[in-house]
């Protein structure tokens, strides 16, 4: 599981083991920062120094046994990892001046590590990205035995299959562990370090001051907040773990149902991966895939992700009236003075990023962040970091950061025998000619295929794994590089609150007492929009600010209004509660309006404007139902 949801793991563990992983958090995001700051070392070499501190981590913290005492294959893995990694750096010249003809100890090592991630990751992220990584290896071995149309060819030795793995850029230490190191365990620090100097508890404060006094105030509270933290946070479950204590709790207060409260947050934190600026890092992957500046890519991402809140904050309201939630004002008044002293920390390091980042490296742009940040923190007492409290930043950073990295090895082996085999270019016409160069279709096999992969895997490396593999695809047909890419990111984000493995709404079900399951499902409910919008992108790319200006507009003010009305039909109240004809007739005028095109525009609003009026007929009045009481158990919940 990624983000803090596994953080509690540790107080389970031995003191050594806890300790262990203190240190080599610390080290891990110390020697980030330094490394990427002085480049000390050759790529392949600050690569294999990296990795190592994350095997570190993740052979601690994810132990073969639940028993205090180190078992001795974690032991032979730890020592294997420091080894490999350490061969690397060692023997890094040498390695490069015989690249292609590889002594037996490099085949040796070459093995230990390709057995070594997929180890790693199957402890960190679960059984699926090491399967897929052990098929890319089988067909690398004996796809020569394949028929030239199944995908056969010519074969390749076990020193040149090794080679490709562990001596080159491309394999474990290519491009995915690189974008791990230079970008992501960055931002996933900046995220750390905001939480402990009070970012976190600012934004809550500052929107239940906003929202907090209005119908279902805290389930608003729990949206805007989740989506202000999920600008800089690199995970969903990570969201859900810092807001969910604070936001669900006050749901339920009010009269939120459990599951319901639950999946409001669940919804929230998972949108946070789709705002601009960082997008949970996938920002900055996408440059290099896409080709083009990080300001293209935040201005064709930055509507789509404010119509998927403006449906949830629509729902939420919807749902707050139709039981007659009440607010819940803050306890004491949110003065200007907060603003000032406590919303300098949050938001000054983010307005630094976003300027760095016009006219720096991303990389450079977060350590100005960072710097920032350790400066303002320091001046008002209650956001100052002790030593205490940043070593457990680093420990907490490294911790989240640990599965991604992991994950992104051994994503590392399977875009290398990919490559290798010349696979990625012949599978897009292989996925065409399954779907009979139909768009539709594809669009169906690449949602379905990013909602799976997303099930298993954090949301950056299955955004990794599926723009190699799956956007040429979207190309061929004539999808737009931007439209391909932020297509497939939305899938393997909103796998998180899709059930069956439904991680960040588990998460948030854990934390409101509800039905897991009823969450993840409430939480799918909640998201819709986000279901229908890369659709409506892929069609009518002015919802990615690439068009006209009268073209933009019209996209925005319709797609605005057709969220809205989604909202109404998921929640079955509109001016009062939804017959089923009206809801009927609402979902399809949301998905008209969200379409582009007048003629769409003009039928959805004649749709919204009769469902109006016959709701606004006398023999449709009636009073709310009364609020839900907050102790309906959850077998008496209704959806």
């Amino acid at each position: 599981m990624e983000g803090r949801a596994g953080t509690e793991e540790m107080e389970g563990h031995a003191p050594w083991r806890a300790a262990g992983i203190l240190l080599a958090g610390v080290a891990l995001c110390l020697y980030t920062v330094l490394e990427v700051l002085y480049l000390f070392l050759p790529p392949l070499a600050e690569l294999a120094v990296f990795l190592t501190l994350s095997f570190i981590i993740a052979f601690l913290r994810f132990p073969m046994s639940r028993s205090p005492r180190l078992a001795w294959i974690d032991v032979a893995a730890l020592l294997a990892a420091v080894v490999t990694g350490t061969y690397i750096v060692v023997e890094h010249d040498a390695l490069m001046v015989r690249i292609g003809i590889p002594t037996p100890a490099d085949v040796a090592m070459g093995i230990a590590a390709t057995l070594l991630v997929l180890e790693a990751a199957r402890r960190a992220v679960g059984w699926i990205v090491p399967a897929l990584a052990t098929v890319a290896l089988a067909y690398a071995a004996f796809g020569s035995h394949l028929p030239a149309a199944w995908g056969g060819h010519s074969g390749f030795s076990l020193q040149r299959i090794v080679t490709d793995i562990y001596l080159t850029e491309q394999g474990i230490f290519g491009p995915a562990l690189g974008i791990m190191f230079r970008l992501v365990v960055l931002f996933v620090l900046l995220g750390s370090l905001l939480n402990v100097t009070g970012g976190t508890g600012f934004l809550i404060d500052l929107s239940q001051a906003l929202f907090g006094r209005f119908a279902g105030g805290p389930g608003k509270v729990a949206v805007v907040s989740s989506g202000l933290f999920g600008t800089i946070s690199g995970s969903a479950v990570a969201n859900v773990m810092v807001d969910g204590w604070i936001t669900i709790p006050m749901m339920k207060r009010v009269g939120f149902r459990p599951h319901v409260a639950a999946a409001v947050e669940a919804a929230a934190s998972t949108g946070g991966q789709l705002m601009p600026p960082v997008m949970g890092s996938a920002a900055f992957m996408m440059i290099q895939f896409v080709g083009t500046s990080y300001q293209s890519i935040i201005m064709a991402a930055v509507l789509p992700a404010v119509l998927y809140y403006l449906a949830l904050f629509a729902a939420v309201h919807f749902y707050s009236v139709r039981y007659g939630l009440r607010g819940m004002p803050p306890e004491r008044p949110f003065s200007a003075e907060d603003l000032l002293k406590r919303g300098t920390v949050f938001f000054l390091p983010l307005l630094v990023v976003m300027l760095a980042l016009t006219r720096y490296s991303p990389h450079m742009a977060v350590l100005y962040s960072l710097a920032t940040l350790l400066v303002v923190s320091s001046l008002p007492a209650a956001s100052r970091l002790s030593p205490r409290k940043l070593a457990g930043a680093l420990r907490e950073a490294a911790e989240d950061a640990t599965p991604t990295v992991c994950a992104a090895a051994c994503v590392g082996i399977i875009i290398a025998m990919v490559m290798l085999t010349g696979l990625g270019l012949r599978l897009p016409d292989l996925i065409l000619n399954l779907a009979g160069n139909n768009l539709l279709i594809v669009l169906v096999l690449v949602m379905l295929t990013s909602l799976l992969l997303g099930m298993g895997l954090p949301t950056v490396v299955c955004y990794l794994l599926l723009a190699t593999i799956m956007a040429p695809a979207l190309v061929k047909l004539g999808v737009g590089l931007m439209a391909a890419h932020l297509f497939i990111l939305y899938f393997g984000i909103l796998s998180m609150i899709t059930p069956p493995v439904a991680l960040a709404a588990y998460a948030a079900g854990a934390i409101g007492g509800a039905n897991l399951m009823h969450t993840g499902f409430t939480a799918w409910k909640l998201a819709l929009s986000g279901f229908i919008i890369p659709f409506m992108f892929v069609y009518g790319p002015a919802l990615l600010l690439q068009g006209t200006p009268v073209e933009v507009v019209t996209a925005v003010a319709s797609s605005s209004l057709g969220v809205i009305v989604l909202g109404a039909a998921v929640m079955g109240y509109f001016v009062t509660e939804l017959r089923v004809w009206e809801r009927a007739a609402l979902l399809a005028a949301s998905l008209l309006l969200i379409k582009v095109g007048w003629i769409t525009d003009l039928i959805g609003l004649g749709l919204i404007a009769g469902v109006f009026l016959a709701q606004r007929q006398p023999r449709r009045q009636s009073a709310r139902p009364a609020p839900v009481p907050a102790a309906v158990t959850v077998e008496e919940q209704g959806p």
